[in-house]
């Protein structure tokens, strides 16, 4: 089971852009998968 969690970050597209407050999901932990979990 990958392990996973939510971090909010501000996004922004261009430099003059006041950006958007986003959720993007990201791993807990780093490890070795096998080919058959990434297929699942």
């Amino acid at each position: 089971m990958i392990n996973i969690k939510a971090q909010q970050t501000l996004v922004k597209f261009n430099k003059t852009d006041a950006g958007t407050l986003r959720y993007l999901m990201r791993p807990e932990k780093y490890s070795n998968l096998t080919e058959a979990k990434v297929i699942a």
